[in-house]
């Protein structure tokens, strides 16, 4: 009788062991993936920073262009009018 009580405790002790492993290695793996998570929306915030910068130049430089262009084509317009 203490052979089988012996065994179920054993059994349950073991049990009991093996759900706190697995349990601590769900909660380590679990920190780990937050960990990537955090650093992976931080890189693309800087990627979303680096387009939106990008965007600004390309928006400025478009202005520009259709100045210069405005510009050059009145003179043109206007030099041909001259003669």
């Amino acid at each position: 009788m203490e052979l089988i009580f012996a065994l179920i405790v054993g059994i349950l002790v073991g049990g009991l062991a093996c759900w706190l492993i697995q349990e601590f290695r769900a909660k380590a793996r679990l920190a780990r993936m937050e960990s990537d998570h955090r650093a992976e929306a931080a890189g693309l915030r800087g990627q979303l920073e680096q387009i939106d910068s990008a965007n600004k130049i390309l928006d400025t430089a478009k202005e520009q262009l259709s100045e210069v262009f405005q510009a050059t084509a009145g003179r043109a317009l206007q030099s041909n009018n001259e003669l």
